[in-house]
């Protein structure tokens, strides 16, 4: 049961990076404007983010080579959320442009600052970020200004919201609250790996919206 888990698992991260890549792709080829590109551009990013836990799983064959891979597996992690951070500071700037927002430059300036933060705080001496397990009170500190930057993004294209993009904003709030339940499930990694299912649905949803 574990091995079939652990198959459907890395299938599950192969088929949305193969997504986010191939979605990505044609978004960039169809985009008639800059803000698609930059949509098409966030959806390649997306694949990025996943690519390095997709070589990690691939590599750890079961649940005791887990400790073997602990570094490297921990870095992904890492990896995978300093480009998330960086993708939310493009689906900011793509909202700004798609729905024709004018904001003073201190918002967007702060939206730069928080992902500069998360990265900081991800890959800090202090974050044990080689660690297989992190202490809670530092998995919560350093998604604090994701947490933020996610709250910006959500209400920049809810209270902007149009005709083609009336959307956006369910499907990140989907993502925000899956990813909320699964910082505090890491610890049960089958019913976290659930909610990362309509997480990643709902970002190659929100990638779709744009072609």
């Amino acid at each position: 049961m574990k091995t079939l888990s652990k198959q459907a698992n890395v299938a599950f991260y192969f088929v949305y990076t193969a997504a986010s890549f191939i979605l990505g792709s044609i978004v960039i080829i169809k985009s008639i404007n800059f803000y698609q590109f930059l949509a098409g551009s966030a959806g390649i990013l997306l694949g990025f983010a996943n690519i390095f836990l997709l070589v990690i799983k691939v590599a750890i064959k079961d649940n005791t080579d887990v400790e073997n891979f602990a570094k490297p597996l921990s870095f992904a992690n890492k990896m995978n959320a300093a480009i998330m951070s960086l993708m939310y500071v493009m689906l900011w700037k793509i909202g700004l442009i798609s729905l024709r927002v004018f904001l003073p430059l201190w918002i967007s300036l702060l939206m730069y600052i928080l992902a500069g933060i998360r990265i900081l705080l991800c890959f800090g001496y202090h974050n044990k970020n080689l660690e297989l397990k992190v202490p809670l009170q530092w998995i919560l500190l350093r998604n604090i200004p994701y947490f933020i930057q996610n709250i910006m993004v959500i209400g920049l294209f809810f209270l902007n919201r149009n005709q083609n993009l009336s959307l956006a904003w369910i499907a990140l709030s989907i993502c925000f609250v899956c990813y909320i339940i699964r910082i505090f499930l890491q610890e049960k990694q089958i019913k976290s790996n659930l909610f990362a299912i309509p997480e990643s649905i709902a970002y190659i949803w929100l990638i779709s919206m744009f072609l």
